[in-house]
Order: structure tokens, then sequence, then C-alpha cells
């Protein structure tokens, strides 16, 4: 379930969200791209999304792990189990 969680999160943010890219509706008017454009860097939005992203994968390979865990102790406990039948 939370792996679920944060491989929708990272699509919500990588993909749904027009952050990293200038949004279609300012493509019409060149000044409200070049203020879009403007505003991104000011806010550091690419540096803030690629920091969002490593966090992501971080708690990513944690889940990961917890749940190698927890699969080798559910191994281990159907041998042992199947040991001592």
């Amino acid at each position: 379930k939370t792996m679920g969680q944060l491989l929708a999160l990272r699509g919500l943010i990588n993909l749904h969200l027009p952050l990293s890219e200038t949004p279609e509706a300012y493509w019409e008017e060149p000044w409200l791209e070049d203020l879009y454009n403007k505003i991104s860097r000011e806010l550091d939005i690419a540096t803030r999304i690629r920091t969002l992203n490593r966090k992501l994968d971080y708690a990513h390979q944690v889940v990961e792990v917890l749940r190698t865990e927890l699969s080798d102790r559910h191994h281990t406990r159907l041998e042992l189990i199947i040991i001592f039948l």
C-alpha cells in the first residue's frame, strides 16, 4: 500500500502537475511564459522537484528494505515449521 502511495505521489509531481515545464496556457502569450519562467527560477521549482524526487527515492528504498525483511522473516518461519513437521 505504501509503495503504491509513493508511486502515485511521484506520478502526480512529475506527470500531472505542470511544475517542471511551462503550461500550454502560457504559450499563447510570450510575456506570460516569460513571467512563469522567471517565477519558477525565483522559487527554485526545478531544484525543489529534484530534492523531492530524491526523498521519494529514499522512501522507496526504505519500503523495499522493510518489505524484503518481512518476506525473509516469513520464509524463515515457514522453513522452521516444515523442519518441525
